[in-house]
């Protein structure tokens, strides 16, 4: 049987690793106190690949920081020159912090860069309406901030768009316009990317976890589809005679993937680099994990239909793509969710249901073709080991 574990970034937040995007604003915010800390450690810890880093409840803190500084001889100081002169600078890293994103994850965070360019797409779209006047007062105001804002990006080569005049909003100008401030901020999207990569290369992975699930490893799997850019299976519960496929890419091999919905702009190519489908194939994360759930051409008696378990992942739209190879294969016999309490429980079925529908849902669940498991507090490997 060909059984398959798709996992999430809820798999490293519950053994305890800061891989939230709010870790990742946390160390933007407070990067000046760590680097000056790391410009002049000296009580530096023995160098090893992996030690224990002080978190608050498995969040970035600033004792953390201190500890990540006591081991500075196991960094890349290239690395972390890149992300002195860029995690503060960063445009959208900027954005998130000036108008205080308060999501629950990555595909929030993710929704909220969506957002932001269907902002830009709808202002330049309504501009030319208000030529001879253009102020504030034609949007709302939380609209209008945010737009003035990646505004700031074009100040180089265009003209304040709070004190425009009727030659400025031609069609032809506005369309330049428009298409300099796209590729301003996918580069500036390119550069977040880099800077979360380096974060997890440099810091989460140096990160020593103590903590394993029992449920998770009694699984029986042969294919591991990863939505994450870590490798914490394969460090917690060791190399398995699994196929591994890294999805969105991963932080070693320089390929992460970082946009917006697939079904986002689908008829709009000028913010096709965003879309997380366009990266996946510019980026050639492949899609071999198709070859998992295919039915055989001819039938033996050892074929059989394939399980699926999913911990860590919320089911969110976003990735619905991949997804819907799941969920509508009926080569797929059963697929186990796991949860951690009852609204995250929620909170799936209400994803599902957006994705699929209630009937589909209803239907699924009713035969239970689809489960939830409840999945158990992780156990501390100080106290038992794997």
């Amino acid at each position: 049987m060909s059984n398959i574990l798709i996992i999430g970034n809820g798999f490293d937040l519950y053994h305890g690793l800061p891989t939230r995007y709010s870790d990742l604003l946390f160390l933007a915010e407070n990067w000046n106190e760590f680097y000056g800390n790391y410009m002049t450690a000296t009580n530096l810890e023995e160098n090893v690949d992996q030690f224990t880093v002080r978190l608050n409840n498995g969040k970035l803190s600033i004792e953390s920081l201190l500890d990540f500084c006591n081991h500075k001889t196991t960094f890349n100081d290239e690395h972390i020159q890149f992300l002195n002169e860029h995690l503060t600078s960063n445009h959208w890293i900027k954005y998130f912090l000036e108008f205080g994103f308060q999501g629950k994850g990555w595909v929030d965070f993710e929704a909220a860069i969506d957002d932001a360019l269907h902002k830009i797409d709808i202002f330049f779209s309504t501009v030319p309406k208000y030529s001879n006047d253009f102020s504030e007062s034609y949007y709302e105001k939380d609209f209008f901030e945010k737009i003035q804002y990646f505004l700031l990006l074009t100040k180089d080569k265009y003209t304040d768009f709070k004190n425009v005049h009727e030659n400025d909003v031609q069609s032809s100008m506005l369309r330049e316009h428009k298409n300099y401030l796209i590729s301003k901020l996918e580069n500036e999207l390119n550069v977040l990317n880099e800077c979360l990569r380096l974060y997890l290369l440099e810091f989460v992975l140096k990160i020593k976890c103590d903590k394993y699930s029992k449920q998770v490893k009694s699984l029986n799997f042969n294919y591991l589809l990863n939505f994450n850019y870590t490798y914490t299976y394969r460090t917690i519960y060791g190399v398995k005679d699994t196929e591994h496929h890294p999805i969105h890419g991963d932080c070693i091999n320089d390929n992460m993937i970082l946009g917006i919905p697939d079904e986002s702009f689908k008829r709009n190519l000028e913010f096709i680099h965003f879309a997380k489908y366009f990266q996946r194939i510019s980026k050639k994360s492949g899609n071999f994990y198709k070859e998992w759930i295919k039915r055989p051409d001819s039938l033996t008696c050892s074929d059989v239909p394939c399980d699926v378990y999913i911990m860590g992942h919320s089911l969110s739209v976003n990735d619905k793509g991949i997804l819907k190879d799941f969920f509508l294969n009926d080569w797929v016999r059963k697929i186990t969710i796991f949860y951690h309490n009852q609204q995250a429980m929620d909170d799936l079925i209400v994803n599902l249901v957006y994705m699929f529908g209630q009937d589909y849902v209803i239907e699924q669940t009713g035969n239970n073709r689809i489960v939830f498991e409840k999945l158990n507090q992780a156990i501390d490997k100080n106290y038992e080991t794997i």
